[in-house]
Parts: C-alpha cells; structure tokens; sequence
C-alpha cells in the first residue's frame, strides 16, 4: 500500500509567505510566525525542513514564478544588467558635482553601489577661508558581478560535477586498498 502524501501544511504555508514578505529570511520567517520568543538554532531547523517538504519546493517555485511574471524580468536582463556592472568604468564618474551624478544615464546610474557628497568650509592658518567639496562614488563588486555571470551562464557546472562524484571504495579491490594504503603512508 502506497504511502499518502501529506498535503503542504498551513505552518509551512506561512513560514514561506513570510519568507518572501520579509527579503528571504529563513529563521526571520520562522521566528514571524512561531514567535520572536523561538530558538536561532530551532527556527534554522525549522526553516530547513519546510524548505525540503515536496509541497514546500513546489510552492515556492510557483511564489518565484509569480514574481517573475509581476516584474517582467527575464534572465535575459539579469544577464544584461550584470554585464554592465562588470564593464561600469570608474573614469565615467571622476569629478561629477552631485548635480551631473543624478543626470547620468540609467546603465550608469545602476552601476553606482554608494555615493556621498560632503562640503565643509574652513579657515587656513594664513587666514583664507576654504570650501572643499568631496564626492565618494563607490561601484558596485565587479568581481561577484563577473561570478554571477558565471553561475548563470552555467560555467561553474563542470566544476561542480568533478566535485560531486565520491569514490567509493567499497567496490574497490583488497590490492587497490593497498596500494591506495601504501602512497599514502
């Protein structure tokens, strides 16, 4: 007789909702709904399993696919978007005043992780009065852009695969043992 399959219970349900509502926070969600009161290591556990519930992978995939369809975004675009954060060139943005940072182009502007803009007046000791202005333009990481761009063109998929394939060396034989045995020693 074959085992029924539980349905995705109301708990799980919930934990996931939140974990959409709140930016993707596993314990968050699970501390939301069981109570602030809830363990760090129980809501990790918590969290873990509903996320490996059958039910619960194929809620969270339609959640995913729902979300895709509201914003519009394909991979084409994701793919788009991370190009031009690996290939943003700082010299596009030395010596902007704050006025020409807000008039930049989109692509240039979605480059852009941080700015600041600080000016301060003083007086030298020669008894001139000095405004410096500065402007701090951090990048986003062209690094993790360009990793990012590997993981969804699927270049780390070899990699991976050499990596997930054990030996197992129940089925070798006694001499292979030794032999394994004696370059180790």
């Amino acid at each position: 007789m074959k085992k029924q399959k539980k349905p995705l219970k109301d708990l799980y349900k919930n934990i996931i909702d939140q974990y959409f509502l709140n930016g993707f926070n596993g314990i968050k969600a699970v501390r939301t709904v069981k109570g602030s009161m809830y363990n760090y290591n129980s809501a990790a556990s918590l969290f873990n399993t509903v996320i490996k519930h059958t039910d619960s992978i194929a809620y969270i995939q339609a959640k995913r696919e729902a979300l895709r369809s509201s914003v519009s975004i394909k991979n084409e675009d994701i793919l788009k978007e991370l190009i031009n954060w690996a290939y943003s060139d700082i010299t596009d943005y030395i010596l902007l005043t704050p006025s020409e940072l807000k008039q930049l182009p989109e692509d240039l502007k979605r480059c852009i992780q941080s700015a600041t803009y600080k000016k301060k007046k003083y007086v030298t000791r020669q008894g001139e009065e000095v405004e410096e202005e500065v402007m701090t333009v951090k990048l986003v990481d062209k690094s993790k852009a360009l990793e990012m761009i590997n993981k969804h063109l699927g270049f780390y998929l070899e990699d991976n695969k050499q990596k997930s394939n054990p030996i197992n060396i129940e089925r070798l034989s006694v001499d292979t043992l030794n032999a394994l045995l004696q370059a180790i020693e």
